[in-house]
């Protein structure tokens, strides 16, 4: 009898774990047939949708931007500002030929651009590093690039 009952035991302990490992597997997300889609997992989702990529801009794009920044800080029509340069340039440094006073940058060269705009005879400079998003820079913290063929 005891054999019997050691048997049965044995076999009911199998089925009970053959029992566990199905239900285990089916909680496990459905494998796609696509092979070309792409898996994410949910934190993952939220997360590039809350912080997407920053896309490489053009000169154009940059020029754009720039434009349209500054007509928005001197409250003008965009088409008064005259574009006297939209060069690409290597700055010096990290600090993209606009150091702040008390900082430190790195000593690099960097890939960039120079902006330069005019209304009413006063020169407006924007800078960037290559394929970002261009910043205004006073005329009394710009710094001249490496490649600039002229000063403005």
């Amino acid at each position: 009898m005891k054999v019997c009952e050691t048997a049965f035991r044995t076999k009911l302990t199998g089925l009970f774990a053959i029992l566990v490992c199905t239900a285990a597997c089916a909680s496990e997300p459905q494998v796609t047939k696509d092979p070309n889609q792409k898996i994410v997992p949910e934190k993952a989702k939220k997360y590039e949708d809350s912080n997407p990529l920053p896309q490489a801009m053009s000169l154009a794009d940059q020029v754009a931007a720039a434009r349209s920044d500054l007509a928005a800080k001197l409250s003008v029509d965009d088409k008064e500002l005259v574009l006297l340069k939209s060069d690409a340039v290597t700055w010096r440094s990290s600090a993209i030929g606009c150091p702040e006073a008390g900082q430190h940058y790195m000593q690099a060269l960097v890939s960039g651009v120079l902006i330069v705009f005019s209304i009413n005879s006063k020169h407006y400079r924007y800078h960037a590093e290559q394929y970002k998003a261009p910043f205004y820079c006073a005329n009394d913290r710009a710094e001249s690039p490496i490649s600039a063929s002229s000063e403005i």
